[in-house]
């Protein structure tokens, strides 16, 4: 039974339950409050949703008010608002107010407790695109006034079973555009994967970090994206743990693991030791922090960049921390990070750490700093609780960065033809000479 409708169920036993004390609800009554019930579930979380992007954000409400506002088809909250309004009209014509007291209280706050009825009902395997209400409107619109409607047509359905086929044969064909590590110098490799595909942003972030490091880190032929999205679905591999596991063993191939340094971007949705992986019509698993760290260790790669921007995301550094790791995150285990939404094109740390620091250092202790000093003044001018994002050094990986930033350096120097052969600030110069020292951070 679809999720949706079967929560009617649970209002009709709540409304008998709650029924007047003259006796058991009329049927009018019982639509009525249904009706009114839904539509006060719907203008909560467009509310929500539209009014108040700081509070959704601060209480990461984006994956349920996206949700919920794609639950209700357009045509169907039509008919129960205006059959709502009929019934509360001859009700109040013949004098009487129709939710006094407690029940009135019940329909305006029922919603808020029902906020999880799917999973109750239907776990994560409703189908979200058969309730697309921006598709039920372009519908409407189009046969109302053909004259005016746009010429765009609604993407064709996807075809789930031969997308799961395609998936070995697309990460082989990423792999495959890779060079293979250099004999004489060390390199950066870089995997990007931005596995919510509720919101465009993390799409957005993810290509734009692609080609942020293949320009400053050299990765340009060494870096690959995975993506949730229904454009890129034959061309670019999904975004979830089993494509993971395969790109990076197969990126550990093309490394010399003893010299080369991964680089791994993931931007999406996050809990505790959880990242969100959503993709409708797919439902794929979860990303758990163990289950990363045994990809990471089952690809061999020994030197590794680890960058998330989830929320919550600082609880990934107990799993994924050893002396040969660096882990950046967008929040301390217990905070949420900001920016998700579908009019950014970055997320709050992905602005300030790749978007805007990482364009002027290549030290990453350093721009991570930057980029943390940046975030707090945002969110304190949004007043919003503080992220606090994090960071791990390893005690090995400093040296090894440090080669490989020298290295590029060195390259842009030969190519810009500078006299003086020295492309790195002063204080990129201490902070390189301190990190040989400095303890792990977290």
């Amino acid at each position: 039974m679809n999720a949706h409708f079967a929560s009617f169920v649970v209002v009709v036993i709540l409304i008998l339950v709650l029924g007047s004390k003259s006796g058991l609800p009329s049927p009018q009554r019982i639509i009525t409050d249904i009706a009114s019930l839904e539509i006060w579930f719907f203008l909560l979380f467009v509310g929500l949703f539209y009014a108040s992007p700081p509070l959704i954000e601060r209480f990461n409400l984006q994956p349920a008010a996206h949700e919920i506002v794609q639950e209700l088809p357009l045509l169907i909250l039509g008919i129960w608002g205006l059959v709502a309004l009929w019934w509360t009209g001859r009700t109040l014509w013949r004098g009487h107010l129709r939710f006094p007291g407690l029940h009135f209280v019940f329909v305006v706050l029922a919603p808020m407790f029902l906020v999880p009825h799917q999973a109750a009902f239907n776990g994560d395997t409703t189908d979200w695109t058969r309730y697309d209400i921006w598709y039920w409107g372009e519908k409407a619109r189009h046969a109302l006034f053909p004259q005016t409607a746009s010429n765009k047509k609604r993407a064709p359905r996807i075809d789930v079973e031969a997308a799961y086929y395609r998936q070995p044969a697309l990460v082989k064909k990423a792999l495959d555009k890779l060079k293979s590590s250099s004999t004489t110098t060390p390199n950066f490799y870089f995997v990007g994967a931005a596995p919510d595909a509720s919101q465009l942003v993390f799409k957005r972030e993810v290509l734009a970090a692609q080609k942020m490091f293949d320009k400053r880190f050299n990765t340009r032929n060494r870096s690959l994206v995975l993506l949730n999205n229904r454009k890129t679905i034959d061309t670019v591999p999904m975004a979830n743990a089993s494509n993971l596991a395969l790109a990076l063993e197969g990126v550990g191939k093309k490394m010399d693991v003893e010299k080369d340094v991964l680089i791994l971007f993931i931007t999406t949705h996050g809990g505790t030791r959880q990242l969100s992986v959503r993709f409708s019509r797919f439902y794929p698993n979860n990303l758990s922090a163990q289950r990363l760290a045994n990809i990471l260790k089952k690809s061999k790669i020994k030197h590794k960049v680890l960058i998330i921007s989830a929320c919550y995301s600082g609880s990934f550094i107990p799993a994924l921390k050893d002396e040969n790791t660096l882990i950046m995150t967008a929040s301390h285990a217990e905070r949420s990070s900001f920016g998700c939404s579908n009019e950014r094109d970055w997320t709050y740390f992905g602005d300030a750490l790749i978007n805007r620091a990482l364009r002027t250092t290549k030290s990453l202790p350093y721009a991570f700093a930057e980029a943390r000093a940046m975030i707090t003044k945002w969110e304190a001018k949004a007043g919003v609780e503080a992220s606090e994002p994090q960071i791990f050094v390893g005690e090995l990986i400093g040296t090894k960065l440090d080669s490989l930033i020298s290295g590029l350096d060195q390259l842009e120097h030969q190519a810009k033809a500078s006299p003086d052969g020295s492309n790195i600030s002063p204080r990129d110069q201490k902070l390189v000479q301190n990190q040989h020292t400095a303890q792990p951070l977290e």
